[in-house]
């Protein structure tokens, strides 16, 4: 297989044409497809309805053991607004033996991920791209992954279902990320969409204690605190200027591989320009609900320039157990990425203006300044 067709801009296979056309038939019905997208909805019709024999099978040797299975620890959240260091931060504890966390195969085809593990998984690695399309992280179909992505491959109820739609990214921000204009029986649907996706993580892992990433979590601290009112949190935060341009590039990079809409420039930057202030408020305005033997939070700076001695700091705070084999795997990890290569950003006085006077919480919050911005990302 060549690398042009595995590193394509457009993704060829849509993930959702690997789960169930009733959820397919849901979304049309409730969100619009751009005309120049017609044929990329055809081939999720098709995709959609070949794969149902799957669904059934998993459904019928699984399902009632899902719904029976509880985890046996509680869960450790990675807060955090996208590109503020929550990946390097997520993929350094899953190098932790003991821990455990939902692998990309799960994201893409979570209704039918146990019987499709030994054949299909490694089936999608020949088509998934080497790299992540906003950056130059390894990728595979083992990869870690965030759960909002398999929860919008399965249910109406995920933020991340703008990812496919995204003008109406706002909208659904609003409701499953902030929640203030749910209706009570979509919050029931997002309680059973989330716990479930968990439940199925932790079964595929043994029971091991799930390490979770996901930035929406950031704004549904108590919400996650009433599902388990004993889980772990850390907030990792970011020089806003930073965060800022390579927040854009990673809408552009994901709408044009899935997107069900073409966006132009200033939709996508009026799409980030809103989030963050949004998100950062109500994680302020919610962290002190956390009891404090349960959250830290760091800055990635500090992880960037110390990341082992900030995570024995993290280890020790939360009381996790194991450190030392913790510490030789991601020891071992960090020798092995070598050198990364960040993308190159060039802040122009019209961003840094819109950083400063839309995203001032961050500045405000965390003492960041233009002048101590990083221009790689």
């Amino acid at each position: 297989m060549s690398t042009e067709w595995k590193n394509h801009e457009h993704a060829w296979l849509h993930p959702l044409g690997l789960n169930s056309t009733r959820h397919w038939h849901t979304l049309k019905a409730l969100y619009s497809i751009d005309d120049t997208h017609a044929k990329m909805k055809g081939r999720i019709e098709i995709f959609s309805r070949l794969n149902a024999p799957l669904r059934l099978l998993e459904k019928l040797l699984y399902q009632k053991t899902i719904q029976n299975h509880t985890l046996q620890h509680p869960p450790v959240f990675i807060l955090g607004h996208w590109r503020s260091g929550t990946t390097h931060l997520h993929n350094l504890f899953c190098q932790d033996p003991n821990l455990a966390y939902l692998d990309t195969f799960q994201a893409v085809m979570p209704s039918a991920y146990f019987v499709g593990f030994h054949t299909l998984k490694p089936l999608f690695n020949r088509f998934t791209p080497d790299t992540r399309p906003m950056d130059k992280v390894h990728l595979s179909q083992s990869s870690p992954q965030e759960e909002d992505m398999a929860i919008c491959n399965h249910s109406p109820h995920s933020p991340y279902i703008g990812w496919y739609f995204p003008r109406n990214w706002m909208e659904l921000f609003h409701k499953y990320t902030l929640f203030d204009t749910i209706t009570n029986e979509e919050r029931q649907g997002w309680e059973n969409a989330y716990t479930t996706t968990l439940k199925k993580a932790s079964y595929a892992a043994k029971g091991h204690r799930l390490i979770l990433k996901n930035p929406c979590n950031t704004a549904r601290i108590p919400q996650l605190l009433k599902l388990y009112p004993y889980a772990k949190f850390i907030h990792i935060h970011r020089n806003p200027y930073e965060v800022y341009k390579s927040t854009i590039k990673l809408h552009h990079a994901v709408i044009r591989q899935i997107g069900l809409h073409t966006l132009t420039d200033a939709e996508i930057k009026n799409n980030v320009v809103q989030t963050y202030p949004l998100l950062m408020q109500r994680f302020i305005d919610t962290r002190d609900q956390i009891p404090p033997e349960n959250f830290i939070e760091i800055p990635y700076e500090e992880l960037d320039d110390a990341p082992l001695p900030t995570m024995e700091k993290i280890y020790s705070h939360l009381n996790l157990p194991d450190w030392t084999p913790a510490h030789d795997a991601m020891n071992t990890y960090l020798h092995q990425q070598g050198t990364f290569t960040k993308n190159q950003f060039a802040m122009d006085p019209e961003d840094i203006a819109t950083v400063q006077k839309h995203w001032s919480i961050g500045i405000d919050t965390w003492g960041y300044s233009a002048s101590g911005a990083d221009s790689t990302s």
